[in-house]
C-alpha cells in the first residue's frame, strides 16, 4: 500500500461503500434540543459540536429526519468523531509506535467517504512517530500542509532519519513526546527553535550530557507544558515565559544538577502564569553549603501557582526555593527528603512565610491529619478543604520536626478531630518527644486510626494511659477520644491491656471512704474499638479488654 499515490489506501477489487450499524434516531424535532441530542448520541463525553457557522450544517441538523447512521452525519461532525477516535487511540497506555498511522489506514478502509475525509483533511496527517519510514514521513508532511505537527518517539533506539526530520521541522511542532535511551539523542532536538511548541515531554533513561542545554535556543514562546527527566538545562537562560506546568527530574546524574535557589527562583519569575512546579533532585548529591543570605531580597510573586512539589533537593535548597516565593493561590505544597539530613533547621527556622501560610491554610478547614513517625524520618500530611501540605523529611532527629509543628500550630492542631498514626522503626530507648508534643497539641481528637504502631506503641500507651495534673486536678490526654482502631494490637497485647485498664477501668479507691486518695476523672467512653487480630491470637486479653470497655463497643468496631 503506497503512500505516494494520489489516492492512498485504495481498496483493491471493490468500489462498494461500507457503512456502520445504524443507531436509533433521536426524536424528530426542529427544536434546539436536536443539537444536544446529537452531541449526546454521537460524540464522546465532554465533546461538543461548537458554534454552527456553516449554513449547510445547520440545515442538515434541522431536517425532519435526523441521521440514522454515522455516515448520515455532516462531514464536519464525522471529522470530529474520527479525530476523537484517533486521539483516544494514541492516548492509550499500551499504544506503541505506529499505532496512529495504522489506525488511520484502517479507518480509511471503512468506506469511500471516510477515505475521502481522511485524505482531504490535513490535521489527520499531523501526527508523526519514529516508526514511520522516511517516505511516510515526507508524505504526511505534505498532506498536513501548514498544520501544527506532533512528533512521537517511544523506545530505547531512535533512528537518525526521524531525529533529523523532527529537528528540521521543529518550527512547526505543536507537541513533542520523546523517550530516548540517552539524553544526548534528544539534545539537538531540544536546542532548536520551536516557536509554535505548546507541550513537550522528554524522558531519557540515561543522562550522558555534562553541559546543560539552552532550551530551544530561547525560542519557545508558546510552550505551556514541559516535562524533562534526566535532561540537564541551563536555568540561568530563563524558562519559556508562557509555561503553565513545569516538571524537571534528574533521577541520576552528577552533583550540581540544580543550581542554587536564587537562580531557580529567577528563572521561575519570568513565568508569571505558571500553575504547577515539580522539581526532583538527587538527594545527597544536591546537598550543598549554600546558606540563606543575611540580607534577603523580596519574594518573587507567582500569582497563579497552585501546586509546588520539591523532592530530594536538600533541605537548604528546598527551604531557599519555598522561602523566596510568594504564591497566594497555592493549594498543594509537597516537600520530601528521602535521604537523612543532620538538621531541618534550614527549612523550618529560617524566614519562610509561604511554608507557614500553606500549613495554616490546610489546617484551617481540616478534620484529619496523617503522622508517620520513625527513628530517622517524620511525615506530616494535611489535606483540608483549603489545600494540602505534605512534609516527609528523613532526619537524624525527627523530634525536631514534630516539636516545631506542635509549637507553631498549636491553635490549629487543637481543632483536629481525626488522626491517622503510623510508626516506623525505633531506636532502643527512643522517647519520641516530638510525637508526644504533637499528641498533646491534638488534645481534642475523637478518632484515632493506627494501621501500624508497634515501634512507637510504648510512647503512645504512656500518653493515653497516664493522666497529668493541671490546677490540682487530674486530666487525661485526648479526653474526647471515642473511636480507636489498632490494626496491629495483637503484636503488643500487654501494652494495649495496660492502656485500657489505666484509662477506662474504675479505680478501687472509688469504693473507699470519701476523702481517701484522689478521685479519678474518666475520659469519654468509647463508641467503637477495633483491635486487629487480638481476638484470634490473644483471646484472654481480648476478653479482658471487652470487660473493661464493654462488648458492644468491640462489636461495633468489627474486624477483631
Amino acid at each position: 500500500m503506497g503512500l505516494a499515490m494520489s489516492e492512498p489506501y485504495k481498496r483493491r477489487g471493490s468500489n462498494s461503500q461500507k457503512t456502520t450499524h445504524a443507531v436509533p434516531p433521536p426524536p424528530e424535532s426542529t427544536s434546539p434540543e436536536n443539537r444536544s441530542t446529537v452531541e449526546k448520541r454521537f460524540l464522546a463525553p465532554g465533546v461538543t459540536l461548537g458554534p454552527l457557522e456553516d449554513g449547510d450544517v445547520h440545515s442538515r441538523l434541522q431536517q425532519d429526519s435526523l441521521p440514522r447512521s454515522i455516515n448520515d452525519l455532516p462531514t464536519e461532525l464525522l471529522t470530529r468523531i474520527l479525530h476523537v477516535v484517533l486521539n483516544r487511540v494514541i492516548g492509550l497506555p499500551e499504544a506503541g509506535l505506529g499505532i496512529y498511522l495504522k489506525t488511520l489506514k484502517n479507518l480509511a478502509l471503512v468506506c469511500l467517504r471516510w477515505k475521502s475525509i481522511i485524505r482531504d483533511t490535513p490535521t489527520f496527517w499531523a501526527v508523526i512517530d519514529s516508526k514511520s519510514t522516511t517516505r511516510e514521513m515526507q508524505y504526511m508532511l505534505r498532506k498536513s500542509r501548514n498544520c501544527p505537527l506532533t512528533f512521537r518517539h517511544v523506545g530505547r533506539s531512535v533512528g537518525s532519519d526521524f531525529a533529523d526530520f523532527a529537528r528540521l521541522n521543529m518550527a512547526r511542532c505543536f507537541s513533542l513526546s520523546f523517550t530516548p535511551l540517552q539524553a544526548s539523542q534528544a539534545a539537538h532536538l531540544l536546542e532548536y527553535p520551536a516557536p509554535t511548541l505548546r507541550e513537550a515531554t522528554v524522558v531519557a533513561s540515561i543522562c550522558d550530557i555534562i553541559e546543560p542545554l539552552a532550551l530551544f535556543n530561547g525560542q519557545a514562546g508558546a510552550l505551556e507544558d514541559l516535562t524533562l527527566e534526566r535532561i540537564p538545562i541551563r536555568w540561568d537562560s530563563g524558562l519559556p515565559p508562557m509555561l503553565r506546568r513545569l516538571e524537571v527530574s534528574c533521577k541520576t546524574g552528577v552533583s550540581g544538577w540544580f543550581p542554587h535557589p536564587p537562580t531557580i527562583v529567577a528563572a521561575l519569575s519570568g513565568c508569571i502564569g505558571i500553575e504547577v512546579v515539580r522539581l526532583s533532585g538527587l538527594g545527597m548529591l544536591e546537598h550543598s553549603d549554600w546558606e540563606w543570605p543575611e540580607v534577603q531580597e523580596s519574594p518573587v510573586e507567582l500569582p497563579m501557582l497552585k501546586d509546588l512539589r520539591i523532592e530530594n533537593m536538600g533541605v537548604a535548597k528546598s527551604g531557599g526555593i519555598v522561602g523566596s516565593l510568594r504564591a497566594p493561590a497555592l493549594r498543594n505544597l509537597w516537600l520530601k527528603e528521602s535521604h537523612q539530613v543532620d538538621s531541618v533547621v534550614p527549612l523550618l527556622h529560617t524566614p519562610n512565610p509561604l511554608l507557614l501560610q500553606s500549613i495554616q491554610r490546610a489546617l484551617a478547614r481540616c478534620d484529619r491529619i496523617v503522622l508517620v513517625v520513625g527513628k530517622e524520618d517524620f511525615t506530616f500530611n494535611i489535606q483540608g478543604e483549603e489545600g494540602q501540605v505534605h512534609l516527609a523529611i528523613g532526619c537524624r532527629n525527627p523530634d525536631e520536626l514534630g516539636s516545631w509543628l506542635a509549637e507553631k500550630f498549636a491553635s490549629e492542631l487543637v481543632l483536629i478531630s481525626e488522626v491517622r498514626l503510623v510508626g516506623g522503626s525505633a531506636l532502643p530507648g527512643q522517647e519520641f518527644g516530638g510525637l508526644r508534643k504533637l499528641l498533646e497539641a491534638l488534645n481534642n481528637v475523637a478518632v484515632l486510626i493506627c494501621p501500624y504502631v508497634e515501634p512507637i506503641a510504648d510512647a503512645l500507651v504512656k500518653h493515653l494511659a497516664l493522666p497529668y495534673r493541671e490546677d490540682d486536678d487530674l486530666r487525661w490526654h485526648c479526653p474526647e477520644l471515642r473511636h480507636i482502631r489498632f490494626d496491629d494490637a495483637h503484636k503488643w497485647p500487654e501494652l494495649a491491656l495496660t492502656m485500657f485498664r489505666e484509662r477506662y477501668e474504675p479505680s478501687q479507691k472509688e469504693d473507699e471512704e470519701p476523702g481517701l486518695g484522689t478521685p479519678k476523672l474518666y475520659p469519654c467512653p468509647l463508641d467503637t474499638l477495633q483491635l486487629g487480630g487480638m481476638k484470634s491470637k490473644h483471646p484472654e486479653t481480648f476478653q479482658e479488654i471487652a470487660r473493661i470497655v464493654g462488648e458492644e463497643v468491640l462489636v461495633c468496631g468489627g474486624g477483631q
